[in-house]
């Protein structure tokens, strides 16, 4: 109960959120003091495989890896997971302020919505916006999938 309190007293961060889906075909450098972390989850006969890529202002690479297999049967249950892990990475690294990007059409809508449900895919979103006090500034846009390259392979 104290950690509940404690953590609803803590200041919210900037949290931004893209209307539209990035309409750059390539990989964009963050803003300077922002870390970019690309993130992408694959599917193939019922297994899930997860890949990041972060990097700085400068396009250091300052981490990449994957994560498989998990046992999945859903593009977007993957995805939403594959969120919320790289922000328990995030936030394991070290980062404070966070720009992610994913190329999932199914999974930035649902990021977005304000409404809460009780699906799968409502509950993992909502445990990444309860994470999201641990970052100073975090924003979570879409981009195509060739802006997510890195993070593609990876997965």
């Amino acid at each position: 109960m104290e950690r509940v309190a404690a953590l609803q007293s803590l200041p919210r961060p900037a949290v931004v959120h893209r209307p539209t889906l990035d309409e750059n075909l390539t990989w964009r450098r963050p803003a300077p003091g922002w870390i970019k972390i690309n993130f992408d989850a694959s599917v193939r006969r019922s297994i899930a495989a997860f890949g990041l890529v972060a990097r700085d202002e400068d396009v250091k690479v300052l981490a990449a890896t994957t994560l498989a297999p998990v046992m999945m049967q859903s593009a977007g249950l993957s995805e939403a997971l594959c969120l919320r892990w790289a922000t328990w990475l995030s936030i394991d690294l070290g980062f404070r302020t966070v720009c992610f990007e994913t190329d999932s059409l199914q999974l930035f809508p649902w990021w977005r919505r304000r409404s809460r449900g009780h699906s799968y895919l409502d509950l993992i979103i909502s445990d990444c916006r309860s994470l999201s006090f641990s970052f100073k500034n975090m924003d979570v846009s879409c981009v195509r999938r060739s802006g997510n390259s890195a993070a593609d392979f990876l997965a």
